[in-house]
């Protein structure tokens, strides 16, 4: 009721009521579930971990069968299909090409300035200062600066590396 919200205002009190609820509930950890898997061992000290062994198993299965329940088995069915070769238009073939070829040169771009990210790693997390599990979280997304090279220099077709390293 409004005497436990104590002077707080109507939408604080409204949004309360609306991440409580199980649904909610439902849609945030269906579509958070893989990333809140990930989070768990940053989270859990070990302590913890040894003590609920076995109530963390029996959530970590909770969890891993209920995302079973959601693929169907129509793999299953297709098992014992044979595809054969499929014939494409003219333009679905140039599609399909003009899309394979940029998702190799993304692939190539990334390779390129992977060392480069790796060597700027510091030993540290900046904000936490944590050792462990250190991810690279990006100011500018590789594909957006891939975009971005590719409209600085648009008749780079085949990558040259130090231009690359130069403009990332």
């Amino acid at each position: 009721g409004w005497e436990d919200v104590k002077g707080a205002s109507t939408e604080a009190f409204l949004m309360n009521q609306r991440i409580t609820s199980e649904t909610f509930r439902y849609k945030f950890l269906n579509y958070n579930r893989t990333w809140l898997i990930n989070q768990l061992p940053q989270l859990l000290t070990p302590r913890t971990m040894r003590r609920s062994r076995p109530y963390l198993i029996n959530q970590f299965a909770r969890i891993l069968n209920a995302r079973r329940d959601d693929i169907s088995d129509d793999s299953d069915k297709d098992k014992d299909k044979k595809f054969g070769p499929v014939s494409l238009t003219a333009p679905s073939r140039n599609i399909i090409r003009w899309w394979l070829g940029k998702a190799r040169r993304r692939i190539r771009l990334r390779n390129i300035v992977d060392p480069l990210i790796k060597r700027a790693r510091g030993a540290q997390c900046e904000q936490c200062l944590s050792r462990k599990q250190l991810q690279i979280e990006y100011e500018v997304d590789i594909d957006k600066m891939a975009d971005m090279y590719d409209r600085a220099y648009p008749g780079d077709v085949e990558v040259d590396q130090v231009q690359w390293k130069a403009f990332w």
